[in-house]
């Protein structure tokens, strides 16, 4: 008889989880916002999509982006409408004279669907910037296949920092496609001296590189915790037992990232 009960129950709690899940598949859909802007930016893009689930039933890819929101974004003075590009799947609209990306400027945005559901954020373009010609490079070779590249450049205690180093090789078939390595994130908060020095980079296949490219993101701290929790949690996917990072993000209404940056670029040739 115990036997029986036991197998009554297994099928109560199998029928009983069936359940829970069918009424995850029914909650209400959320939105994600995406936007991202510099003062070096000629075109503002915005993408507007659906916010997936393990719930959710297998959906197309074309069919995650919502097509049919009007999106706005403000200086506080002048008010610039986004516009769909339907070959893209983003908003957007060219930048001009009586409408530019600046330097220590608040911009908000705002984004409204079909169904009402409304969703806004805000972000102010990071007031102070580095010159390429303040970046020091420093390279030393570790027998004839490493080298070891380091970077310092001055910090700004209220600064966030996000670094992307790719690397070409023209030894392999992909030789005209960069491949990118560690994204390096620094707090100018965190750091005692009046410079940052960035990790070092190794390179293998050195007698078969061609260059090096590092982009340096000065960015608000909306871009800089939305891309390093992303960047966290996408490094954890090969490990069962890590912990997961959830996103931060700064949109009210739903989910996603409304950033501000600047971009340096340097070549470092061998």
């Amino acid at each position: 008889m115990t036997k029986y009960i036991g197998i009554i129950v297994l099928l109560f709690s199998f029928n009983s989880c069936i359940e829970e899940i069918d009424g995850l598949s029914n909650t209400p859909e959320e939105l994600v916002l995406h936007c991202y802007i510099s003062p070096s930016d000629t075109l503002i893009s915005a993408v507007l999509s659906r916010a997936t689930s393990f719930a959710m039933n297998e959906i197309k890819f074309n069919d995650l982006f919502v097509k049919d929101a009007h999106i706005t974004m403000s200086d506080g003075n002048l008010e610039k409408q986004l516009v769909l590009n339907p070959k893209n799947n983003f908003y957007e609209f060219k930048v001009s004279n009586d409408f530019k990306i600046e330097k220590g400027k608040t911009y908000s945005i705002k984004a409204v669907a079909k169904d009402g559901k409304v969703l806004t954020s805000s972000c102010t373009v990071p007031l102070k910037s580095i010159k390429q010609e303040e970046i020091e490079v420093e390279k030393s070779f570790r027998g004839s296949d490493f080298v070891d590249i380091r970077l310092k450049w001055p910090s700004n205690r209220t600064s966030f920092y996000v670094l992307r180093p790719y690397f070409y090789y023209s030894g392999i078939r992909s030789k005209n496609l960069p491949t990118s390595h560690t994204i390096q994130f620094f707090s100018g908060a965190d750091i005692e001296s009046d410079k940052i020095t960035s990790n070092y980079f190794t390179n293998d296949l050195i007698n078969n590189q061609r260059r090096n490219i590092v982009f340096l993101y000065v960015a608000d701290e909306n871009f800089y915790t939305y891309s390093k929790s992303t960047e966290l949690n996408s490094n954890n996917q090969d490990d069962p037992f890590a912990q997961p990072v959830n996103a931060k993000h700064n949109i009210n209404g739903g989910f996603g990232c409304f950033g501000a940056y600047y971009t340096i670029r340097l070549d470092l040739d061998f």
